[in-house]
């Protein structure tokens, strides 16, 4: 098999709130294949969206993110 073009382990988010925190995402493991298609599925608020900006590095996030992309 390939190495994946995209691998994320043990991706974590938390939201610091006055009356504490909030874990948005614990323990979210993936990998992308290189050509493969995914998408991202699930309920209204299930942390698709939290997935993808923390991903992205929009938010902060506990994780190991790799990309063997060379940018």
């Amino acid at each position: 098999m390939k190495e994946p073009l995209l691998s994320v382990r043990d991706l974590r988010v938390v939201f610091k709130m006055a009356a504490g925190e909030i874990e948005a995402l614990h323990g979210v493991d993936f990998d992308i294949q290189p050509g493969s298609t995914v998408a991202l599925v699930g309920a209204s608020g299930s942390g698709k969206s939290v997935t993808a900006q923390a991903v992205m590095g929009i938010l902060p996030a506990n994780a190991r993110i790799t990309s063997n992309k060379k940018s």
